[in-house]
């Protein structure tokens, strides 16, 4: 239903109950088109204003580098980590960070199964060099992998 054959009657002072009543319902539409919005946006606000504990200590992470390169005077590795900050600050949530790490994770667990493979390809040649490779290299995705999983969900 349109909103000016409302409007039509109002305003010309016939004092009929219909016209009063089309305009309270008119008020009472706009006050809700404006207060639920506003409402939505402080919500949002206050709920986007506290980081999370991960997100926090991410950012503080980059601060102590930025602190660290500044140090060092490296003005393009301060601006780069002023940038990350301030993505971080925009985008971070715990459950992003927690889904990343769980990825990293997953990632290491995979290339342990794939050295296993190869170790296991190795031994089938039964050449003592080959074996001792492969083995160098499932220990290195094993460490990796200790690492992923010892690692915090902010690093």
């Amino acid at each position: 239903m349109s909103v000016w054959p409302m409007l039509r009657g109002a305003g010309q002072g016939n004092g009929t109950r219909r016209t009063t009543s089309k305009v309270y319902m008119l008020k009472k539409i706009t006050r809700c088109l404006i207060v639920a919005p506003l409402a939505l946006g402080v919500t949002c606000a206050l709920a986007a204003g506290q980081p999370g504990p991960a997100c926090a200590a991410k950012q503080a992470e980059i601060e102590s580098n930025i602190a660290a390169a500044q140090a060092r005077g490296n003005a393009r590795e301060v601006a780069g980590l002023q940038k990350a900050l301030e993505a971080n600050q925009r985008h971070c949530t715990d459950e992003g960070l927690a889904q990343e790490h769980a990825q990293r994770v997953e990632k290491a667990q995979k290339k342990v199964a794939e050295r296993e493979a190869e170790l296991a390809k190795a031994q089938s040649t039964n050449k003592q060099k080959k074996i001792d490779k492969a083995q160098q290299k499932l220990d290195r995705a094993r460490a990796d992998l200790d690492q992923a999983r010892q690692r915090p969900l902010g690093g």
